[in-house]
């Protein structure tokens, strides 16, 4: 039998299960949004002034310092020539870690600060925190 991963460690307990699900949505929201700007050319500040909003807000969003609502998801696709689609997983198939060939850097930044709790009582700071929101 194969030793397990530290992710299927990690991922084994329900509560640090539903926050690396609510990162991972997080996560990949900035990121295409990151890739649909890239790809076209749009700039940070050339999006902030499509979606009436500042440069600093689209950092905000983009590298995960500050939470980014569907609202605000579609409004940003939009100004970029998108609509937002969504399909839903069952928990049942297991969820791997995504491979990234190339990952932005505000990726890189939002991997920097992506909270990976280790015991118990972090796993319920994380959670109260969460729900303090």
């Amino acid at each position: 039998m194969n030793p397990k991963t530290k992710y299927e460690e990690f991922v084994e307990n329900a509560e640090r299960r539903r926050i690396f699900e609510q990162e991972s949505i997080s996560f990949e929201a900035a990121e295409l949004i990151a890739t649909l700007m890239k790809k076209q050319g749009v700039s940070r500040a050339s999006l902030a002034e499509r979606v009436d909003t500042s440069k600093a807000h689209i950092t905000q969003l983009l590298s995960g310092s500050r939470n980014m609502t569907l609202h605000t998801f579609a409004d940003l696709a939009f100004a970029l020539g998108h609509r937002i689609s969504f399909k839903a997983d069952e928990l049942k198939e297991e969820k791997k870690p995504i491979e990234v060939v190339e990952m932005t850097s505000d990726a890189r930044a939002r991997m920097r600060r992506l909270p990976i709790p280790h015991t118990e009582r972090d796993d319920r700071r994380r959670i109260n925190s969460a729900r303090a929101r």
